[in-house]
């Protein structure tokens, strides 16, 4: 019997003004929060259980469908991922890691080369598959204040 999974999100706009990720270092990124003067990446958090609230570990970067659904164009995307256009520069294994206890994190990009965030509201939809086909889906923000 196929159930569903429970997803929690946080979204951090803030990752490269904290100056420890990786992924801020190359590619026109900045150690500065996201921002409309920047395209420096964001990164989203996910926590991933069963129904009965027991995490579910060894989901591969695959299993997340990352959609972008609302905002302003050309789009975003998760980095690494196949639709990914822009390589967000040059660490490719940092940019999906599991945690364990069910915990994920990836980071989000604007999809143009060129592009910076605009001051707006994003939405996506993320949707994650476990090994034995159980689904789950969740809405999430990122939000560019400045």
């Amino acid at each position: 019997m196929v159930s569903g999974l429970q997803l929690s999100l946080n979204v951090n706009e803030e990752l490269c003004g904290e100056g420890i990720a990786a992924q801020c270092n190359g590619s026109g990124h900045s150690f500065d929060a996201a921002s409309s003067l920047n395209h420096n990446p964001v990164m989203v958090t996910v926590l991933v259980t069963r129904m009965d609230g027991s995490a579910v570990d060894s989901i591969p970067s695959e299993n997340f469908l990352f959609e972008a659904i609302i905002g302003p164009g050309p789009g975003i995307y998760r980095c690494g991922a196949p639709e990914d256009e822009v390589g967000c520069g040059p660490f490719l294994g940092s940019y999906f890691v599991e945690a364990g206890n069910g915990v994920y994190s990836f980071v989000v990009h604007p999809s143009a080369e060129g592009f910076n965030w605009k001051v707006a509201q994003y939405g996506f939809l993320l949707t994650v598959f476990d090994n034995d086909g159980n689904e789950g889906r969740a809405l999430g923000e990122i939000v560019i204040n400045q």
